[in-house]
């Protein structure tokens, strides 16, 4: 599940958009086993084991992203989501509850502000409208995407001359890659123009 907690700027000189998500991945894998984790509790992973286990953002790649424009925070959390246990030992002196990653979640959270390249065509200045493509993909064969539930979006829909209309999202997977996409839609907010630029102009 892809979050937009904010659009920070839309900037048609230099044809950038900047925003910042929240992204929650949850996947299953195999080669791990959860000792004794606490049902309705968060179980999150600890900072040393986060380092020594495979995570989807260690392969993610930001499309359309400027490369040295993307702010990751640091307070990457990591979690359990203990769902069905393997069979109890009867013959086992400790009451361990032992879950395989093969059935049960692991789920990351993660938060970034990134500088996406966008083309503008103002060629309609000021009743433009124009949809920017971002999102990020993973080069493995091995995963596929799959989404959760849509894309949200609850920041500030007026940006400087500007009016979020849409944000969807999708998803596409091929035999070389896995992708993320989404679409911004927005048009200028032409009375702004009219008001500020062409009435003081006449």
């Amino acid at each position: 599940h892809v979050h937009i907690t904010n659009v920070h700027k839309i900037d048609t000189i230099n044809m950038l958009v900047t925003l910042t998500t929240k992204l929650h991945m949850k996947w299953k894998d195999p080669r791990l086993m959860y000792l004794n984790p606490r049902i309705g509790k968060e179980n999150i992973v600890s900072e040393e084991k986060t380092q020594k286990i495979w995570l989807p953002t260690d392969q993610m790649i930001l499309t359309n992203a400027i490369i040295g424009e993307v702010e990751r925070d640091p307070r990457i959390k990591v979690r359990v989501y203990p769902e069905i246990p393997e069979h109890l030992d009867t013959s086992s002196p400790y009451e361990n509850r032992r879950y395989n990653g093969s059935y049960n979640f692991l789920g990351v959270q993660y938060r970034l502000k990134v500088k996406y390249n966008c083309t503008f065509n103002v060629y309609r200045f000021p009743f433009d409208i124009h949809k920017c493509e971002l999102g990020f993909k993973i080069n493995n064969r091995a995963i596929e995407i799959a989404e959760d539930k849509r894309i949200s979006f609850d920041g500030p829909h007026i940006i400087d001359q500007f009016k979020i209309e849409s944000v969807e999202s999708s998803v596409r997977n091929t035999d070389e890659f896995t992708k993320h996409q989404i679409d911004l839609v927005f048009k200028r907010v032409y009375t702004r123009q009219i008001l500020k630029t062409f009435v003081p102009s006449f």
